[in-house]
């Protein structure tokens, strides 16, 4: 929109924005910062992920995927990474996963489980339903949270 993208990210936002998908070995931004190599420079290295996301009170889903998230047409698509053909290992621990204030004593059921992957690629799902709880201390301090 006749705005100039100087830089790989400013090109890979604008098509984002779009919804387009691209290839970044045919980007001269990205060719000139090194993108490609970066990635492969980063082949088998792990993620941690920490943080909080605000949700309504509705049935949904959110997704832990490798690649970057596409808003098209209202539908989530998955913009691969240049380097899709490689194989990917999901493997992971689930340290804590928790809805709401922490509870006194309450262990979720996801804290501490762990998958490892066997074959290359691959998918795993978690089905949660989250239960509205309100815990009352001995000495009536009251947490409104989630199970």
């Amino acid at each position: 929109d006749d705005e100039c993208c100087n830089s790989c990210e400013e090109v890979r936002e604008a098509y984002r924005k779009k919804g387009w998908g691209l290839s970044e070995t045919q980007i001269d931004q990205c060719k000139r910062e090194g993108f490609v190599e970066k990635l492969k420079e980063e082949k088998g290295e792990g993620c941690n992920i920490h943080g909080a996301l605000e949700v309504n009170k509705v049935a949904g889903n959110f997704h832990f995927v490798t690649g970057k998230t596409l808003q098209s047409s209202g539908f989530n698509l998955l913009e691969l990474l240049s380097l899709q053909d490689q194989s990917y290992n999901i493997s992971h621990r689930i340290n804590e996963l928790s809805f709401g204030e922490s509870i006194p004593r309450i262990v979720n059921p996801l804290d501490g489980v762990q998958w490892v992957q066997e074959k290359p690629n691959g998918v795993y799902q978690y089905f949660l339903k989250v239960v509205p709880t309100v815990y009352t201390g001995v000495r009536g301090h009251t947490i409104h949270s989630n199970q």
